[in-house]
């Protein structure tokens, strides 16, 4: 397993508990920070440990928030996914995009958006989907994504990606 997923893994779960346990009762939602490792680092991770260690972590999660594995399934769910997307495609996008051009950015912001999105929906899919509040649901399906995508690609920009000088 690669030290950077699991050094980025143990710090996105640090960040996800403290802000849940200092901060989660003040704010009406919490960013599923613990998603970053899954989304930035899936491809060299053995599928077996990848999928192992979301296990791991939606436990974790649910421990802390009470949630009974709604964490653990929505995000085992997820990892499962992003491995058979893998596995079906080649991924242009992961693979040709340069960090450092616009477009690369953008295309990566994009992409980091979808894959939040797939999140959110398959969380709220096990939370219950009712027929009667499908729309409510829906709502909270899209703010959340939002909300999680705009505080992982700024973590993201901030601390991950290192400009790069031209000279």
């Amino acid at each position: 397993m690669s030290r950077k997923f699991f050094i980025l893994w143990f710090i996105s779960l640090a960040v996800h508990l403290l802000w849940m346990v200092n901060v989660g009762f003040v704010l009406p939602y919490i960013p599923h920070f613990f998603l970053l490792p899954f989304l930035l680092y899936h491809r060299p991770v053995k599928t077996s440990h990848f999928l192992l260690l979301a296990f791991v972590t939606g436990l974790i999660v649910d421990a802390f928030s009470g949630t009974g594995g709604l964490y653990a399934a929505a995000l085992l769910s997820f990892a499962a996914l992003q491995k058979l997307y893998d596995r079906w495609t080649a991924d242009p996008l992961r693979e040709k995009i340069r960090p450092e051009s616009q477009a690369g950015l953008l295309q990566r912001a994009v992409v980091f958006a979808v894959q939040v999105l797939v999140f959110e929906i398959l969380f709220y899919f096990f939370d219950g989907m009712s027929v009667t509040y499908v729309f409510f649901r829906m709502g909270n399906v899209l703010t959340h994504a939002f909300e999680t995508w705009l505080f992982l690609w700024l973590f993201t920009g901030l601390f991950i990606y290192k400009p790069i000088s031209n000279y």
